[in-house]
Formats: structure tokens, sequence, C-alpha cells
């Protein structure tokens, strides 16, 4: 695992997550992607957060699992009711 910078970009969206309106500035996403250099990554951010938000990507055979399961305990942790955007 490793911590990366994506300055809210998220390249090679392969699933996102919300846990209100997509526009509404409260609203928290977490977010599981492919970076170009094949590494999948899991994001999460807020909106209204002005804040990096954290990052991980993660290489190897089983990289999308991992990056898919850090989305799921990002998910439980913050709690509410998430659905696929």
């Amino acid at each position: 695992m490793e911590r990366i910078d994506l300055r809210r970009r998220y390249p090679g969206v392969q699933a996102q997550w919300c846990d209100g309106k997509p526009w509404a500035r409260r609203t928290r996403l977490v977010v599981v992607g492919v970076l170009p250099d094949g590494r999948w990554y899991a994001a999460q951010g807020s909106l209204g957060d002005e804040r990096e938000p954290p990052a991980c990507a993660y290489t190897g055979p089983h990289a999308q699992h991992y990056a898919r399961g850090t989305a799921r305990r990002w998910m439980r942790t913050l709690g509410g009711t998430w659905v696929e955007v």
C-alpha cells in the first residue's frame, strides 16, 4: 500500500459511491479506480472539504481486491447509506 496525491482528479474510475446528493457540498465520496501505470487505488473525500482526501494505491495481482476492500472499510467507518453513482 502506498499513499498517493490525486488532487481531486480520479483517473480510471471503476466504481464511485456517495452518501448523499452528488452535487451537495456535504456529500462524502469513496472512489475505486485504476491509475495509468496499472496500480489500483481507493480514495475518499467530500465535495465541501478543501483538504486533500486520502488515497491509497495497490500493486500486484490482488490490487483490485485490496482497493475495493479499503473502500468498503471506509464506507463502514464513515457510516450512513451509500449508493453507487
